[in-house]
């Protein structure tokens, strides 16, 4: 398939060869430039830049959960986490329970090396990165089903589910749902396509909230012959955290269990109330 580039040598080099049409220009270059311009326009403003008194309220637990990997202690020791977390953000951050798996591990320690305002930007920016891969997976998804380039209306409604509100609002809260939500696309995107390194990526970073994305980490090893290898690889990178994890904490299993349990216990943690998983979903 010849580039963009060789297209236009071609045509200017050659005058019979055949121009594109309007039509063409339409749906080929401007429809989708436009669709991403409208996406991260939206997204980032909303979620990365938009201000206010709950900006980042959600990451503060997830900066000091990867200080305590980073300093070789677990966070789902309440001795250790909530000291950490109460010296450094007071009185703002009640129920502030860790109760992510250790494989999110893989996406927040980055936010360990810097400080809290530096790695809530960064955990924003990274988040505005998630989006645009949902973005960029359902544009790949639509055009599998569609078995053709997208015109205007595919488009339009493309756009339109990907600024929806919850997905800035996520980003602006600090909240992990866009990064699942990017990581179970990504993952069907490379079931959908056989690219194994898409699948892995995308099963890595679904482990994070194993109760919304279980049914996905189970049908692909299932009823996917040609992904079980990449689930395999999945499987085996995500050993590393585990293991560390154990070896700071020889009670993991049981440490974990009791915050999940406490953290279910609060009212701030009703499912109905949710608005980022609820919205995503």
């Amino acid at each position: 398939m010849l580039s963009t580039h060789a297209i236009l040598s071609e045509m200017i080099s050659n005058p019979t060869m055949p121009r594109l049409s309007g039509r063409q220009i339409r749906n080929q270059y401007l429809a989708p430039l436009l669709a991403v311009c409208i996406v991260a326009g939206s997204v980032f403003f909303s979620g990365v830049i938009r201000q206010g008194s709950n900006k980042n309220q959600d990451s503060r637990y997830f900066y000091k959960a990867a200080e305590c990997w980073r300093e070789g202690h677990s966070p789902y020791d309440p001795k250790v986490y909530f000291p950490k977390l109460h010296a450094e953000f007071a009185g703002g951050a009640d129920g502030g329970d860790f109760a992510y798996p250790p494989t999110f591990m893989l996406v927040i320690f980055p936010m360990a090396f810097f400080d809290r305002q530096i790695a809530a930007g960064l955990f924003s920016v990274m988040s505005f990165g998630a989006a645009m891969v949902l973005f960029w997976s359902c544009y790949r998804l639509l055009r599998e089903s569609l078995s053709s380039p997208l015109g205007p209306v595919p488009w339009c409604w493309l756009t339109l589910a990907s600024t929806m509100g919850s997905i800035a609002l996520t980003i602006f809260f600090g909240q992990s749902s866009v990064f699942i939500a990017a990581a179970c696309a990504l993952a069907l995107v490379g079931s959908k396509l056989n690219r194994s390194w898409l699948t892995v990526v995308g099963l890595i970073v679904a482990t994070a909230k194993p109760q919304l994305s279980f049914p996905l980490l189970l049908f692909i090893p299932l009823f996917e012959p040609r992904q079980r290898k990449a689930a395999i690889i999945a499987l085996t990178i995500i050993l590393i955290p585990l293991a560390y994890s154990a070896m700071i904490d020889p009670h993991i299993v049981r440490s974990y269990m009791d915050i999940v349990g406490s953290n279910r216990s609060l009212d701030v943690n009703d499912p109905a109330i949710q608005i980022g998983i609820a919205g995503l979903l």
